[in-house]
């Protein structure tokens, strides 16, 4: 069986991308095992020196679990041969991947619309109500293709093009940081884990923690924060550039 942690080891480090259930499962790991959660690993591009940045985020004494979702990050251990080592010596790497890369383009820009209106605030106001009229007020003001993002400001993000310009880029970067994600993975044949394996499956995941004894009921609590969107489909908050956009790339076939 697959495994998410390994206590002869300093901690668990999840490779993945955002917007693709790695905090949940983060949260999950060290909610379970009651270990330190050192949140998300990115680097200060500020600074010269990232090996020092790098190290001094893992310095932990007790178990600890790290998502590293960020693919500047990514791509960087990918060609830091000694950081692989490292990582690969001591650390338990689980690789987490989303299926559905419509979603994972898309969540993104649906998700700061939810934080604009106010709803993101507490679970309290996700009431059918709230969010059917969430759902019709976005609908009614589609999202356009320069609001996509891929989790973090890319160089492309930062300029003035078109918006269908700015869309063909971000896709292509995604498609790219898949493809290093995949090739780290492998190369530290990791256990995969899919995030549409525990989306909405509350057990899925319980087996994986044998003998603890609270388990099933600590991942029950992670679940209070999945935001209950009318659509599945997530295209339907875009304009209709973003889907021809998305096809003409292979991404979806719709």
């Amino acid at each position: 069986m697959k495994k998410l942690y390994d206590k002869s080891k300093k901690g668990t480090i999840i490779l993945s991308r955002h917007r693709s259930g790695g905090t949940q499962l983060k949260l999950i790991i060290s909610n379970v095992l009651r270990a330190n959660d050192m949140g998300e690993l990115d680097f200060d591009l500020e600074t010269t020196d990232l090996k020092k940045d790098f190290y001094s985020k893992l310095s932990e004494d007790s178990y600890s679990v790290t998502l590293v979702n960020n693919p500047i990050v990514i791509s960087w251990i990918n060609n830091n041969k000694d950081v692989f080592e490292y990582l690969e010596k001591n650390f338990h790497i689980v690789g987490l991947k989303r299926k559905d890369n419509v979603k994972c383009l898309l969540s993104l820009g649906l998700w700061e619309r939810l934080i604009a209106s106010g709803l993101f605030e507490s679970y309290d106001l996700w009431t059918k109500e709230n969010m059917e009229q969430f759902h019709k007020s976005v609908t009614e003001n589609l999202l356009p293709p320069k609001e996509v993002g891929i989790g973090y400001r890319s160089i492309v993000e930062s300029n003035h093009h078109s918006h269908h310009n700015h869309l063909h880029q971000i896709v292509k970067i995604y498609l790219d940081e898949l493809s290093v994600l995949e090739t780290l993975c492998s190369r530290f044949e990791v256990d995969m884990i899919h995030y549409e394996d525990y989306e909405f499956n509350k057990k899925f995941l319980v087996d994986y923690f044998p003998n603890i004894c609270d388990a099933k009921k600590t991942i029950e609590d992670t679940y209070l924060g999945k935001i209950p969107y009318v659509s599945s489909d997530y295209l339907v908050y875009y304009e209709d550039s973003v889907r021809k956009i998305l096809k003409s790339w292979g991404v979806t076939s719709d």
